[in-house]
């Protein structure tokens, strides 16, 4: 079927495909994912008997076996498989970024990001675009962390920390985070076949009086970077899987492995999976293990590097949010007596997705349904 649109466009639809998408009561609904007819169902030559169009609104056809179906202009529209139509549904773009003020990024309060629609909207938009947003005017109080989170999506439980962790210096701690130690950018807990998605920081208290600034980088920035400046290493880095490890005996084994920066089908940065500190002893072949150190070493060298860090001071009562699968985040060392105390907790990527589409269709955005990458994996 072919469909010339007011505004010059035209799109051709497959009458199998158009069967296979019927909307009625008898074959569900392919847009809430609740279809009931499958595709043995649907015969390869399958032909309209009638078909009716009401003005630029609805479609009716009636199939030659009696079936009927109708389809909505708009939706044919959106559904179109003409080049200009796919190209629209992944025209989504990340907004990279090298180092700047932490003020440059999106940023807003919290109780009108709680109580209004289009201000959280404008903060998922801002995580989505540019991987990383701050909220400010949260209180130091501890339920505060959760009311947070929840705005993104529900929250994540993790093996090691739970659904929510306090994350202050101890005396005593395997883990970088309960340190005063220099931690460099990194993403969270790679050693999962799914790394946390939606990482939330909440600082609860900060008396250091030197030292404790927190870091960012973005992963995407610099696996562009390395494409341009360092073909090899890129290419090693998004084909050469390495491993990652995390484990505590009798508690614990954790082990992942994933390319540490991955490409989508259209060769775009989708996901950066990176943590120095779990990068497990290599499993590759042995005329490549010193070429891929020499791959990593290119990736570490600008996530430290002062052109790709953002460096923040988190005060008591802010937020920062952080793509986990795009922005590393790290730390300055500090006076391990002095008191500095972050609550974080983890959101599914796919979860906050979710929310900004139903939030985006609420509100009439038209880009509601355009591709977003899975990130890491």
């Amino acid at each position: 079927m072919e469909i010339r649109w007011g505004d010059g466009h035209v799109s051709r639809h497959s009458y199998r495909w158009l069967r296979f998408n019927c909307f009625c009561l008898s074959c569900g609904s392919c847009n809430d994912g609740i279809r009931t007819i499958d595709l043995t169902l649907v015969p390869h030559n399958v032909r309209p008997s009638s078909l009716e169009q009401y003005g630029s609104d609805a479609v009716t056809i009636v199939w030659d076996d009696g079936h009927q179906s109708e389809y909505g202009g708009d939706w044919l529209r959106a559904h179109a498989n003409s080049s200009e139509e796919r190209t629209r549904r992944r025209s989504w773009r990340p907004v990279t970024w090298k180092s700047r003020p932490i003020e440059d990024f999106p940023v807003g309060q919290f109780e009108e990001v709680a109580s209004d629609d289009e201000c959280r909207l404008e903060m998922f938009e801002g995580l989505r675009d540019h991987g990383l947003v701050r909220i400010d005017g949260v209180t130091t109080a501890l339920e505060s962390t959760e009311r947070v989170a929840k705005l993104f999506g529900p929250l994540h439980e993790t093996t090691l920390y739970g659904y929510i962790t306090d994350v202050q210096s101890k005396p005593v701690s395997k883990l970088g985070g309960e340190t005063a130690i220099h931690q460099h950018p990194h993403c969270d807990d790679v050693f999962h076949y799914t790394p946390p998605g939606i990482v939330i920081f909440h600082c609860i208290v900060n008396e250091t009086a030197d030292g404790g600034i927190s870091s960012y980088a973005d992963g995407f920035a610099v696996a562009e970077s390395i494409r341009e400046e360092a073909p090899e290493a890129f290419r090693l880095l998004t084909t050469v899987p390495v491993q990652f490890i995390r484990r505590r005996p009798g508690h614990f084994d954790l082990r992942g492995e994933g390319r540490v920066i991955r490409l989508d089908d259209d060769g775009r940065i989708a996901g950066i999976r990176y943590f120095d500190r779990s990068v497990a002893p290599l499993d590759a072949d042995e005329d490549l293990v010193d070429a891929l150190l020499d791959a990593q070493t290119e990736f570490v060298r600008r996530i430290i590097s002062p052109e790709f860090q953002v460096n923040h001071r988190l005060e008591p009562g802010a937020v920062v949010v952080v793509d986990n699968h795009r922005v590393l985040h790290g730390r300055t060392a500090f006076d391990p007596n002095a008191r500095r105390r972050l609550r974080t907790c983890v959101v599914d990527r796919e979860e906050f997705h979710a929310r900004w589409r139903e939030l985006a269709y609420r509100l009439g955005r038209d880009d509601y349904d355009v591709f977003l990458s899975s990130g890491a994996v």
